[in-house]
């Protein structure tokens, strides 16, 4: 009768602890399931877009200064700048269309604009000297002016830079137009742009017929 009993208590107690065992197993699902699921993958990543930003130096010149037809009286040189500096030109002096000013005021400067991405300085010469192009006795200038045309045109050389004096131009050395000493004074953006004006000087025995020259700008980093 004991073994009975015994079978009986053994057999209730396992019974038990299946139903305890089951019941764990049942709560611990029902609290994995609150998790969202497997924790053990990435959800997020990251990755790369790359691109290289090539450096590119370049200036475009447009434009010819023209100071048209005309001559200088006897015994007189007919000085003419194309921006006007010095104001009006003397009748007594300068005869034909010299006697007064280029009457389109856009046409008064050669226009040099940096067309790439990088700073650099600018100088300037000429194929030929005014003595040679013009007359034995005759001088011819450069000169980059802050123009009261469009003010706002020449941000791409601060006005500590600007050669804003006469300067003669020659052949050999390119002089300075936009130049500092680290080699940046003309700025590449929108508004890089730097107006050059041109100034000769005519004596009344020039020899009549077309005058030219060639202006070289330079530009370098």
């Amino acid at each position: 009768m004991a073994d009975d009993i015994n079978n009986k208590t053994l057999a209730t107690l396992l019974v038990i602890a299946i139903i305890v065992s089951i019941g764990g197993t049942l709560i611990s699902l029902n609290r994995l399931s609150k998790f969202g699921g497997v924790t053990g993958f990435a959800t997020s990543g990251t990755a790369k877009v790359n691109l290289t930003v090539t450096s590119s130096s370049g200036i475009t010149v447009t434009q010819a200064i023209d100071f048209g037809s005309g001559y200088a009286n006897n015994s007189y040189n007919c000085t003419m700048e194309s921006n006007l500096s010095s104001g009006a030109r003397p009748t007594t002096t300068c005869q034909g269309d010299w006697a007064s000013f280029i009457s389109d005021s856009t046409k008064r400067y050669i226009i040099v604009q940096d067309t790439g991405n990088t700073n650099g300085n600018l100088t300037i010469n000429a194929s030929a000297v005014a003595t040679t192009w013009i007359d034995t006795v005759s001088t011819a200038w450069s000169q980059a002016w802050y123009a009261a045309l469009n003010p706002t045109a020449n941000d791409g050389c601060a006005d500590a830079y600007q050669t804003t004096t006469w300067t003669t131009l020659t052949t050999g050395v390119p002089t300075s137009l936009c130049v500092n000493a680290t080699g940046t004074a003309f700025t590449y953006g929108t508004n890089s742009i730097l107006w050059v004006a041109a100034k000769v000087n005519v004596p009344f025995d020039a020899t009549p017929g077309e005058k030219q020259t060639q202006v070289g700008i330079y530009f370098s980093g």
